[in-house]
C-alpha cells in the first residue's frame, strides 16, 4: 500500500468539506477552516497515494481522551484495507499524545466500520437515537487504551 498520510491544511478544504457534507450533512466550508485550522485540540489527516485523494480523518482531543470525529475512505478506495491504515495511524498518534480513552459514534447500519471499529478493541456501550440528520441512530464506541 503506497500511501502518505499527512496533516491536512488549507488546500484540502475543499475535499474535507465534500465528504463532510455528503457523510454527515453538517459541516460547513467555513466551519471546516475555523474549527480544524484553528482550534489546537482538533486534528485532521488526509491520506493520498500519488497526490490523489483516499480518505480523512477529523479528531478532537481533551487532555488525555479523544473523540474521532469522521473517518472517511472515498467510495471508488473502500475495501483495500485503507480505513484500517488511517486508524492505524491515528493509534500511533494517540500513543504519542498519552491518549488513555477514544469514542466514536458511527451508524448503527454501517456494519463494516463498526466491525473494523471492534476488530481494534472497541466496544459498543449505547445508542444514540436518532443521531444523525436522516434521523439514523448511531453506536456510541468506546476504547481504553
Amino acid at each position: 500500500m503506497n500511501v502518505k498520510i499527512r496533516k491536512a491544511d488549507e488546500n484540502d478544504i475543499e475535499f474535507l468539506h465534500k465528504y463532510e457534507n455528503l457523510y454527515f450533512n453538517e459541516t460547513t466550508k467555513s466551519g471546516i477552516t475555523s474549527e480544524i485550522f484553528n482550534n489546537p485540540l482538533i486534528f485532521a489527516y488526509v491520506m493520498l497515494s500519488k497526490n490523489v485523494y483516499i480518505g480523512y480523518t477529523i479528531i478532537w482531543l481533551d487532555e488525555d481522551k479523544s473523540q474521532i470525529y469522521s473517518l472517511v475512505i472515498v467510495p471508488e478506495k473502500r475495501n483495500r484495507g485503507y480505513a484500517k491504515a488511517l486508524l492505524s495511524h491515528l493509534f500511533e498518534f494517540y500513543k504519542l499524545r498519552k491518549i488513555k480513552e477514544i469514542t466514536l459514534e458511527v451508524r448503527k447500519t454501517n456494519i463494516k466500520a463498526i466491525n473494523l471499529y471492534k476488530s481494534f478493541g472497541f466496544k459498543s456501550i449505547s445508542i444514540k437515537k436518532n443521531y444523525y440528520n436522516d434521523n439514523e441512530d448511531a453506536l456510541f464506541l468506546y476504547k481504553k487504551l
